[in-house]
């Protein structure tokens, strides 16, 4: 790209962020410490929903920068000031000087923001077991079939999210990638559920639906997400598999099944008994 299409493109550079602009779209990513102004979040991201409080958005890029998507989505980390941390799958973005800096933004230099984090449970390659996903992350909505996976700590250790929860980006063994806000994690092996504020989830030995024990599915919760399925899932007879099922109130139970379709569920509001 010329560099008077650049100009032409996003304004008043400064000689430093003109260099830095054409060294990010000559290599076609936008390198870790570059400061960019949301202009359009993608149908397939998980803060699609929240774009109208997003877009337009100054954010710091931070490690390992923005990779590109398509010729007009990037993913990647960035923070975005007091609207905090965002992990994008499909953002739209354009440099420029915006009178704010990578350290103004993020609250850190680019290179403290490097520097490994010592006091973090999990860090980069950790195995960890999805506990539960907090109301305030994106993903909140899809917890019943996140509740139980097991994943791997990628990019960055998961940092201290407060109460119990934690952030970061992990890839679960479904193959799916998750930036999450507010995520609670176990070590994999054990009991992964979710259960109201101030429970405590029952021991191993204590649950009546032990891993390897066959049951079948009497009825399905409607705040589960299997619940639009449940008419292909009643009745069926399944192996609880991975852990234990744990008791969620009101006769309910969450955990992970292998049924006799050859399919694997995760619920969180499931009804079981003998098969």
């Amino acid at each position: 790209m010329q560099v008077a299409a650049i100009i032409a493109r996003v304004g008043g550079l400064t000689l430093g962020a003109l260099a830095l602009a054409g060294a990010a779209f000559a290599q076609d990513s936008i390198p870790a410490g570059s400061v960019v102004r949301v202009k359009a979040v993608g149908k397939a991201d998980a803060f699609f929903k929240q774009r109208k409080g997003i877009v337009g958005l100054v954010c710091g890029v931070e490690d390992p920068g923005l990779d590109p998507q398509s010729k007009k989505f990037y993913g990647g980390s960035m923070t975005c000031g007091e609207a905090g941390n965002f992990y994008f799958y499909q953002v739209a973005v354009e440099l420029g000087d915006f009178g704010l800096d990578f350290e103004t933004l993020t609250g850190r230099t680019l290179e403290a923001s490097r520097e490994p984090t010592l006091d973090s449970p999990w860090p980069v390659g950790a195995r960890v077991r999805v506990r539960d996903v907090s109301a305030d992350d994106s993903y909140h909505k899809d917890r019943a079939g996140i509740i139980g996976l097991d994943c791997t700590v990628k990019d960055s250790a998961l940092s201290d999210a407060g109460e119990g929860w934690f952030s970061g980006q992990v890839q679960c063994d479904n193959g799916t990638g998750y930036y999450f806000y507010q995520v609670g994690v176990d070590a994999p092996g054990t009991v992964s559920a979710a259960v109201p504020t101030g429970a405590l989830p029952a021991a191993a030995a204590e649950s009546p639906f032990p891993a390897g024990k066959m049951v079948k599915v009497l009825d399905i919760g409607a705040a589960d997400a299997l619940y639009p399925t449940r008419t292909a899932l009643v009745g069926r007879t399944c192996s609880v598999v991975e852990a234990p099922l744990v008791a969620t109130g009101e006769g309910f139970y969450a955990g992970r099944l292998f049924c006799d379709d050859g399919k694997s569920y995760q619920g969180f509001m499931l009804k079981v008994g003998a098969p």
